[in-house]
């Protein structure tokens, strides 16, 4: 199956996932994978312009410039991916309706992202007040699928760029357009760990190395070993002992102990 038969069905599961069990271990491993497919950013995202996005929020002068942007975009995404979250919870937060202007995360981070109110308007938040964004007052709940592939594909943004940051984006290719002072390297770290020849493990050790081993490792206990000659010497001496009892006519022999000074 082609990657573009294939999203269509992974977007209907992960978003059916989403609904039922929550942003849960399985939602996140469907979201990876969508991020993984090798599409052009126009077939994946549908809902949002995701190269319009990065290459508005990603402007600089050098490569680090641009990297240190896409890091901002990353914590912006991460910001709307869980408005879109609360909102698909059926248990909302109470004050759902609105996004407040003064809002310190808000101000920080969405509203200095280019197309993060876009992204807001797409969850339902369509009417500009003087003080935020709100519901309109005759929409009683948020349209929970419309609000679910939005979501998604925030998510999956996010973690595209996050793969790209970190080097190990498996189809760097479709953001050479957005991103050329980025993917370039990207793509080199990705064809230099391909080149390299995979490690070996032995995890079975042949009977040769085993004797080896066992030859020239010698564990030894110097303090037991002495103690084990001490009761041998001991143990002589009994038995000394026990052979001149055995020559007594009355099986009785006296020992007298004489003190010996020690000379060092």
């Amino acid at each position: 199956m082609t990657a573009a038969l294939e999203l269509p069905e992974l977007r209907r599961r992960v978003a059916s996932e989403l609904t039922t069990a929550g942003s849960g271990p399985q939602v996140k491993a469907g979201v990876q994978s969508m991020a993984e497919l090798p599409l052009p950013l126009n077939q994946k995202y549908l809902s949002i312009d995701a190269a319009a996005i990065v290459r508005g929020n990603t402007v600089g002068d050098g490569r680090a410039q641009v990297m240190e942007r896409m890091g901002r975009l990353v914590k912006a995404l991460n910001v709307l991916e869980k408005y879109g979250l609360n909102l698909h919870n059926l248990a909302r937060p109470r004050y759902w309706r609105s996004v407040k202007h003064n809002n310190p995360i808000f101000k920080a981070q969405v509203d200095s992202m280019q197309g993060g109110r876009g992204i807001l308007y797409l969850y339902g938040y369509t009417v500009q007040q003087v003080d935020g964004l709100v519901f309109p007052d005759d929409v009683l709940q948020p349209d929970r699928d419309k609000v679910a592939a939005v979501t998604l594909e925030v998510t999956c943004l996010r973690l595209e760029l996050e793969m790209l940051i970190k080097g190990n984006h498996p189809n760097p290719e479709f953001f050479k357009d957005v991103l050329p002072l980025v993917v370039p390297e990207v793509q080199q770290q990705r064809n230099e760990a391909a080149s390299l020849p995979p490690v070996r493990r032995d995890r079975t050790p042949s009977k040769d190395k085993i004797k080896k081993v066992k030859k020239a490792v010698r564990i030894t206990f110097p303090w037991a070993e002495k103690q084990v000659q001490n009761l041998k010497t001991m143990m002589a001496s009994f038995s000394f002992l026990q052979s001149l009892t055995s020559q007594s006519p009355t099986g009785e022999i006296t020992i007298n102990l004489v003190p010996v000074e020690e000379v060092f």
